[in-house]
């Protein structure tokens, strides 16, 4: 299957939308707690930073706490907050190294208040995913995720379930987009391109026919969606389930190039509906869509002949024979009068293959020829349409069988 194919290795990071809010609410939040106090020198430096940050001034907050830094080796939570606020800075100015460092150390203190913990452990599972550290982001998240106080959101799992993705972990990554899934109010259409992605990418065609399905409810106008739904269910052997999938995206307008048409003519086929077969190529040949080269003009020949709609096989197979001036073509019309025991028909169409020409056995084409001539009471015609015949090693047996046939019945007749 072409679409399982072209599923990328990698999957793309969602984007992560680190927060750079800062106010001293979320660093220094009682959160009912009652942790130590700021110094009051450390609190008016980290006031006046803070006040230097808004101001997009980070090179100079940064150094003022990393002076401050160096006044408070005895002071884990002073040190602690300062850190953590020295993260922040270096996030404003996207260094994201500097933060990464910063956040770690803050939080290797294990003096911060819990929300402020909580906040620095997200803050730092996201910087690692930010700079491709997805095993540390793995951890970090999971270990945040997992903490008391921690609120994960949908955006949190959706975030997982990529770092999952982009460390080849496709289970777990199912597992995470899911529940980001189940969180959101409204489908989040990222989200589900993304479990799809992580189902392809761990062959678990089963799991992605049942995302597809949802998919197509939630956006009907997306051709890709029905398209890989019918791929999928054409790789786990559920033809007739494909067939109705590219069905309704027909119905829906959605299928445009003859290469789609193509595969739903193929399909219908498959599942034995050569008239639904027909009726795709009739129409789309009519609106250009499909062209009529001569095999696709075979095939409507074969769908509408394997439909028993004689008329519409016939004609088709005329048009075939003007067209390439190939006897084969007349040669199956004759088959096909055959059925319906028109052998005056058969006669003229079996007649015509003989000297059109291009038959891959033109020993068949006598035979049929004698045979209707037989059929029509003209014993001679066909005696010599047999002899003929008897001149193809195909087809010399059966000749010679007829021959003998015709001639005893010449014989009984004149007795």
């Amino acid at each position: 299957m072409d679409m399982l194919r072209t599923i990328p290795a990698g999957v793309r990071i969602l984007a992560l939308g680190i927060a750079l809010a800062f106010a001293p609410a979320a660093v220094w939040a009682q959160s009912g707690e009652d942790p130590p106090k700021l110094a009051q020198s450390t609190y008016n430096k980290l006031t006046d930073a803070r006040e230097k940050m808004e101001e997009s001034q980070y090179d100079a907050a940064i150094s003022d706490m990393q002076a401050l830094l160096d006044e408070l080796e005895d002071r884990d939570y002073d040190r602690a907050i300062t850190l953590q606020t020295m993260g922040y800075a270096h996030l404003g100015k996207s260094d994201y190294d500097a933060g990464i460092a910063s956040f770690e150390q803050a939080l290797a203190l294990e003096a911060l208040p819990t929300e402020a913990q909580l906040g620095a452990q997200h803050a730092l599972a996201r910087l690692y995913a930010a700079e491709a550290r997805y095993a540390e982001a793995r951890d970090a998240l999971t270990t945040w995720m997992d903490t008391e106080g921690a609120e994960p959101a949908a955006d949190d799992y959706a975030l997982l379930g990529n770092i999952h993705a982009q460390l080849g972990e496709h289970g777990a990554g199912i597992t995470a987009m899911r529940k980001a899934i189940e969180l959101e109010d409204a489908p989040k259409e990222s989200y589900y391109q993304l479990l799809l992605a992580l189902c392809f990418e761990g062959e678990r065609f089963g799991e992605a026919a049942q995302v597809l399905e949802r998919m197509v409810r939630h956006w009907p106008g997306n051709a890709a969606y029905w398209r890989q739904l019918a791929s999928v269910y054409m790789n786990l052997g559920r033809d007739t389930e494909a067939h109705a999938t590219l069905r309704i995206a027909h119905r829906k307008g959605l299928l445009e190039s003859e290469r789609e048409l193509l595969n739903l003519v193929q399909l219908a086929f498959a599942i034995d509906l050569p008239d639904h077969a027909a009726r795709v190529l009739e129409e789309e040949m009519a609106d250009g869509r499909i062209s009529r080269s001569q095999r696709n003009l075979e095939m409507l020949a074969e769908a509408w002949a394997s439909a028993k709609q004689y008329d519409e096989a016939i004609a088709a197979y005329q048009r075939l024979a003007e067209s390439t001036g190939s006897g084969k073509y007349l040669l199956s019309q004759a088959y096909l009068h055959m059925q319906r025991d028109d052998w005056a028909a058969v006669a003229e169409s079996a007649e015509a293959a003989v000297g059109a020409g291009g038959l891959d056995s033109p020993g068949r084409a006598w035979m049929l020829l004698g045979m209707a001539r037989i059929r029509q009471e003209q014993p001679d015609a066909g005696l010599e349409a047999m002899t003929r015949a008897a001149e193809y090693r195909d087809t010399a047996q059966q000749a010679r069988q007829w021959i003998a046939h015709v001639k005893r019945q010449q014989r009984d007749a004149g007795s």
